[in-house]
């Protein structure tokens, strides 16, 4: 004889032995029910032995009466009439979110359903929904990396059409593998042009707007008939016609039109180097190693000479040694002495350092 499946147990109408004993709850449902439907015991004695209120007990006996074991399972909820009820695509399209792009947070993903679905949905909704569900495989990409496109009217439209799906400019530049500044870029060109502005355009300011154009370049050109006119006459001229150009633009454009082929500057011819004049007060003569001693001597032994020398031109032809008094006088310095100054001109009155450095 084959072993029992089950323990055999003593039979009781306890209820609070037999909430022991079931296994489901449609079970503990008909037990519940038995004594009412099967015996025709009163709602209210077996809500006197089960602890269960009276209207629920009642409740339930009419709807066993009217749907038979059927009302003894949960109803199924009516995912049609109940907008609390997420529909099946929105929970795989959340499901399909994170698995494109695992960095994207949950508010960005509820953003994008509302976007696409136009179904308005909670953070905590979605933080559901991916805790119930198994992560999806990661779905093939829909738009490879940003350099990865060749065409840059396409790799802009990229960012533009992610961004209009809901997405951030953080997600952006990670799925795309680019920077931040350059989706900022694409989106500031589409939202100011459109579709043109997606074009590649030229780096160069605009504002303030260049200064140099066809009518500065025609009337250098005609200025540079005179090659000898540089950047700061060229510019002068200009200003006279209302262009103003500084001199260093226009250096740089007579330059221009003269690699172009116009006229150059004539070399200067060489000049002949002109005598040197070291008899002069600042003339620049060879250095000379000598004592402070012997230099102070010879520098009074010639002040001595040129005092004797003036006095005999003013005095005529008697070489007798004159006073103090007219020496102080006619003591001045030879560079004074040699263009025409008087010897008590209005400046300060030399002293030895005076006499000694043009004695040097």
């Amino acid at each position: 004889m084959p072993a029992a499946k089950r323990p055999r147990r003593e039979l009781t109408e306890d209820w609070e032995q037999l909430r022991l004993l079931v296994t489901a709850p449609a079970q503990a449902a008909y037990e519940l029910l038995r004594p009412i439907v099967l015996f025709g015991r009163t709602p209210a004695e077996r809500a006197a032995e089960t602890g269960v209120p009276e209207r629920t007990l009642r409740r339930r006996a009419d709807r066993f009466a009217a749907a038979g074991m059927a009302s003894l399972f949960a109803p199924a909820a009516s995912v049609a009439n109940d907008r609390r009820a997420l529909p099946a695509a929105l929970r795989q399209a959340i499901v399909d979110l994170k698995a494109e792009y695992p960095p994207r947070n949950l508010r960005e993903i509820a953003r994008i359903c509302a976007t696409r679905f136009h179904w308005s949905v909670s953070h905590h909704t979605v933080q559901g929904v991916l805790a119930s569900a198994p992560l999806a495989n990661p779905a093939p990409r829909r738009f490879p990396p940003y350099h990865a496109i060749a065409d840059p009217v396409e790799r802009r439209l990229a960012v533009v059409r992610l961004y209009l799906e809901g997405w951030n400019v953080k997600s952006i530049a990670g799925y795309l593998a680019t920077t931040r500044p350059r989706v900022y870029d694409a989106l500031r060109r589409w939202f100011a042009e459109g579709l043109p502005g997606l074009e590649d355009q030229s780096r160069a300011p605009q504002y303030p707007a260049r200064k140099v154009d066809l009518k500065a370049l025609a009337a250098i050109r005609r200025l540079q008939a005179n090659p000898a006119l540089g950047g700061f006459r060229v510019s002068a001229a200009l200003e006279q016609q209302q262009l103003f150009l500084s001199p260093r633009t226009c250096r740089r454009l007579l330059a221009l039109h003269r690699d172009l082929g116009a006229a150059r500057r004539a070399a200067p011819a060489p000049r002949e180097p002109r005598p040197h004049l070291s008899w002069l007060p600042w003339s620049s003569a060879p250095p000379v190693r000598v004592s402070g001693c012997a230099l102070l001597r010879d520098t009074w032994r010639e002040r001595r000479r040129r005092i004797r020398h003036a006095a005999g031109r003013e005095g005529g032809a008697s070489c007798s040694r004159p006073s103090r008094r007219r020496s102080a006088d006619v003591l001045v310095p030879r560079c004074a002495r040699s263009t025409g100054a008087s010897a008590r001109g209005p400046g300060p009155r030399p002293g030895r350092a005076s006499v000694v450095l043009s004695a040097i």
